[in-house]
């Protein structure tokens, strides 16, 4: 595939093998094979100096503008679909919105790698916004003392259950895409919005670990809220309890319109949503990226990815062995 080229080029002419994956250095990389090959490149780097340039920052929040159904550029935000959005750039690059954050990120100083970046996108974009003379409003921090009153957090989930349009007890992790006003005037969609509540009580160091403590963190502000939680986690006994696996599965088999034994790792399948036995809605994705972890195949959903079709066999076995 041209990404895995682009990688291998980028660790063997740039000297980056542990930053192989970081699109900037790919697009590094891409540049100086075609100096190799003779062709010319007249593009310049996303660095300080660019994104400094008011003139280039105009014209490509202009350009990603076009292409996001939104009417200013004040109404740009970080949320999907909005990142995946893709544009050629004023410097000739063609480059996704949530890479061409990651970058601004990194070269006006805000983080020191792509990695860092991915929790101070927002703040990046704000800082795009004024360097175009947009006048940027500043909300009171969500942290710890922001959730812990219960009149913020009834809010913001009655706005987002509103979006949503479900229940507030039905509110879930597999809700995205979206943004919400919060009761700080901010708008973000849930995913940012569950990312800071788990930072914020202290279940997770940083935005990016903050993924795996989501459904925790829904948990939480329910009860915050008033909310009656009776779902028990997704660890380790739930998946080894059949009747679980039998219900959860027959749930997801007529999400997916087949049988248990027909269920796959197809990407029409992967977003099936379904209700589990604790009470919880979640894609089968979600699902099995849990299993993974509650079975003993992963320690956390990032190394749970590559162990996804091995934990649909096994739980399809659990099933139809218990069924013999």
């Amino acid at each position: 595939m041209w990404n895995v080229y682009l990688k291998r080029a980028s660790g063997a002419l740039l000297g980056t093998k542990k930053e192989s994956k970081n699109p900037h250095r790919q697009s590094e990389a891409l540049d100086e094979l075609k100096r190799i090959v003779g062709l010319e490149t007249k593009r310049c780097p996303m660095d300080k100096a660019y994104f400094s340039d008011p003139k280039n920052v105009r014209a490509d929040l202009e350009e990603f503008l076009k292409q996001s159904g939104k009417k200013t550029i004040a109404e740009l935000t970080t949320g999907n679909p909005e990142c995946n959005i893709e544009i050629a750039a004023r410097n000739g690059e063609r480059v996704r919105f949530g890479t061409y954050l990651l970058r601004a990120t990194v070269a006006l100083g805000l983080a020191k790698n792509h990695r860092e970046a991915g929790g101070v996108r927002l703040k990046t974009l704000d800082e795009l916004k004024k360097k175009i003379g947009l006048d940027i409003k500043k909300y009171p921090e969500m942290d710890a003392k922001y959730f812990e009153d219960k009149e913020n957090v009834r809010k913001d989930f009655a706005a987002f259950a509103k979006t949503y349009g479900c229940e507030v007890k039905k509110l879930s992790t597999n809700y995205d895409g979206k943004t919400t006003v919060c009761a700080n005037g901010e708008r973000v969609t849930l995913d940012t919005y569950l990312r800071r509540v788990a930072v914020g009580l202290g279940m997770a160091k940083g935005h990016r670990g903050a993924g795996d403590k989501k459904a925790k963190a829904v948990d939480e502000l329910k009860k915050r809220a008033g909310v009656d939680v009776k779902n028990y986690p997704m660890e380790s006994k739930y998946f080894w309890d059949t009747e679980n696996l039998q219900r959860d599965l027959e749930a997801f088999a007529e999400a997916c319109g087949r049988g248990i034994v027909e269920l796959s790792m197809s990407s029409k399948y992967m977003s099936k949503k379904a209700l589990c036995s604790n009470g919880e809605v979640v894609r089968l994705q979600t699902y099995l990226l849990r299993a993974a972890v509650g079975l003993g195949l992963a320690k956390n959903h990032k190394e749970a990815g590559g162990k996804m079709a091995e934990t649909l066999r096994i739980l399809k076995q659990k099933v139809t062995s218990s069924e013999k």
